[in-house]
């Protein structure tokens, strides 16, 4: 961490932090180590949804001290649904970005889902870019 810290200081940047985290206790453990990695206006906490059907499902994070001490200090949260897993799968095997599914073939049900979930993650993303200054 100290290391990514001087570099980034080196090259006049800023760090975005950005924790994916399951319902489970050890991703809020592990982000307690690292909470000040980056300013609280820049740490965005994602819960991910293959791992729950809503934010709710993630239960210890919505009850930890963790959220509310960092939420008070100005970081963010989102949750991500899951991709429907015949689109998940193809683009995992693929091994191909997110953004550019040009090396893939997906059947209309599967880019009407694919299209539909990356909506929800511009929707998902949007106010954590906007806080920090990445978008307008």
């Amino acid at each position: 961490m100290h290391r990514v810290n001087r570099a980034v200081a080196k090259l006049n940047r800023d760090i975005l932090h950005v924790w994916v985290i399951d319902e489970e206790a050890d991703g809020i453990t592990l982000l307690n180590r690292v909470k000040d990695f980056a300013p609280p206006k820049q740490t965005l906490i994602v819960m991910n949804g293959r791992f729950g059907d809503s934010p709710h499902s993630f239960v210890l994070w919505h009850e930890s001290e963790l959220r509310e001490e960092m939420l008070a200090a100005g970081a963010s949260e989102t949750f991500i649904p899951a991709l429907q897993i015949r689109p998940r799968t193809k683009i995992a095997r693929a091994r191909c970005p997110f953004d550019d599914l040009s090396m893939l073939t997906l059947s209309v049900s599967e880019q009407v889902d694919f299209e539909l979930w990356w909506d929800d993650i511009i929707r998902a993303f949007r106010p954590f870019c906007v806080q920090s200054g990445l978008v307008q």
